[in-house]
């Protein structure tokens, strides 16, 4: 093998570690869903907390707030799965972005039923660096929400 051979490998392959030296760090949070509380009156009573997440021990159905932690803003997507169980009925659940002055940024909606897992979807330019997000579901009664995952790229 040649010298110029061997060079022209050796530019190639330090040329790929760099290209992927650069490429955006994924980064994921679990949440616990024991961190959501009812929307409105914190007092209100019937959102049960275990240490596997809620459950709405209500007859009625009942909205909880859900904080969404992140650990940088997104450069290629940002999602937030929402798993739980909502046995014979449908849980529906918004994720919803505001800038440091609580400018509204945008939303994202899903719905899921059974044992599920809905995913909502926002932009990045929806999530900036100083910018907050909350996901708030509609649980039927006796519907459950284990926990959140957040995955920026």
């Amino acid at each position: 093998m040649s010298s110029f051979t061997r060079f022209t490998a050796l530019v190639a392959v330090a040329g790929a570690g760099l290209l992927a030296a650069v490429q955006p760090a994924a980064a994921y949070t679990q949440i616990p869903a024991n961190t959501c509380k009812p929307y409105g009156d914190s007092s209100a009573s019937g959102l049960q907390s275990y240490s596997t997440g809620v459950s709405n021990g209500t007859g009625a159905a009942m909205y909880v707030t859900c904080p969404i932690t992140r650990v940088n803003a997104p450069s290629n997507s940002f999602q937030v799965f929402v798993d739980g169980n909502a046995a014979s009925s449908t849980v529906y659940c918004w994720l919803y972005s505001y800038d440091y002055d609580n400018t509204f940024l945008g939303y994202a909606f899903a719905a899921g039923s059974g044992a599920f897992r809905a995913a909502l979807n926002l932009t990045p330019t929806a999530v900036p660096f100083f910018s907050s997000q909350v996901a708030v579901c509609y649980l039927p009664a006796g519907a459950s929400i284990y926990n959140l995952q957040v995955s920026s790229l």
